[in-house]
């Protein structure tokens, strides 16, 4: 019985297999694992901060953009058979998309194998949704920056304005969470942005830095070109009423705010000279009051420490005599103290650490 000769009518070969009658080599140069569904892929450009942008979202890096286009790849391409891997390179400034598909066209066949495709890439020259609200002047949001009952200090301005200065230092995504106007108004700062999604960007990193209460509002402004309605959103940032150095009353014991970030306070206990830490919350600081700001406190020194009586003189050298529980390694002569006169009270208060 004569042997079973198996030849290629593309190549000619003889095989031991055909595969829907080619020779698995044939079948996969005849077979590519991708088809193109679209002629070409088109990316937009910003002319104003060089960002690219992909069926209406603007990508700050490479990856973003990579990550938009492959959460979109099967609207480009077509796979065929079974596909273990697909790498992505784009280079818009070649006009070309380039992919790397590692896989097997048919069942049959043993082994993966790679194949590199190339699709045209069209660029389109427009200006981003940030750039665009910058060009225009639209104030989308506001970001209202103020304190209850009292001025920012310089310490919460130069937060405020360091984290501004990061933001424009920033590329692509930086240029949206910039605001394009910064007003310095009574009592605080007015931040006006081309879009809400910045403006709640820039709030979320700033939480980060300060403590605030957050009050959102919002207004029509109009109808855009496809007759939908704009809004206008004011995010009013409230810091709490007493800040560092101030001397505050809570259930009836007066604090010195030693300290305070975004999420905790660090009051000194008047009474014992103890230092606390508070969660800031709400409710906590609706049961406090401002007895009196750090610039308002008068200075005076130690003269003299008997037992817990404490004797200190003030600018005017007239000595005062404070009755203070746990004095001993808490004051000492010569020191300087804060002295804060309330509803009767004489108390002293700590200008340095112990």
């Amino acid at each position: 019985m004569s042997e079973r000769v198996l030849v290629c009518p593309i190549c000619g070969r003889r095989t031991e297999r055909l595969i829907d009658g080619l020779c698995p080599d044939c079948y996969v140069k005849h077979h590519p694992m991708v088809e193109q569904k679209k002629a070409e892929l088109t990316l937009k450009i910003c002319k104003k901060c060089g960002r690219l942008g992909y069926k209406g979202s603007w990508s700050d890096t490479e990856e973003e953009l990579l990550d938009q286009v492959r959460k979109d790849l099967t609207h480009i391409v077509k796979f065929r058979g079974e596909i273990r891997d697909v790498g992505i390179k784009i280079y818009p400034r070649q006009g070309s998309m380039q992919l790397t598909v590692t896989g097997k066209v048919h069942p049959e066949i043993q082994q993966f194998y790679q194949e590199e495709y190339e699709i045209p890439v069209k660029m389109e020259y427009t200006i981003c949704d940030a750039c665009l609200g910058r060009v225009s002047k639209a104030k989308r949001a506001i970001v209202q920056v103020r304190a209850s009952n009292r001025e920012l200090t310089q310490r919460e301005k130069n937060i405020l304005l360091g984290l501004l200065e990061q933001t424009a230092s920033m590329k692509g995504k930086g240029a949206d969470l910039s605001p394009w106007q910064v007003k310095e108004e009574s009592g605080g700062f007015d931040l006006y942005f081309s879009t809400i999604s910045a403006a709640k960007e820039f709030v979320n990193k700033l939480s980060h830095k300060m403590y605030f209460d957050t009050l959102e509002t919002g207004k029509k402004v109009g109808v855009d070109s496809s007759g939908q309605e704009k809004f206008q959103v004011t995010f009013r940032l409230l810091l709490p009423g007493f800040t560092k150095g101030d001397v505050i009353k809570y259930r009836d014991r007066y604090y010195l705010v030693k300290d305070i970030n975004s999420k905790r306070v660090f009051l000194l206990d008047l009474d014992n000279y103890v230092v606390e830490s508070v969660v800031l919350l709400k409710s906590f600081i609706s049961q406090t009051s401002t007895i009196a700001r750090a610039s308002e406190i008068q200075r005076g020194i130690i003269v003299a420490v008997e037992n817990e009586k404490v004797y200190v003189m003030d600018k005017d050298y007239k000595v005062y005599e404070v009755d203070v529980k746990k004095s001993k390694g808490i004051f000492r002569i010569e020191d300087k103290v804060g002295i804060l006169f309330h509803e009767g009270k004489i108390i002293l208060v700590p200008l340095h650490d112990k």
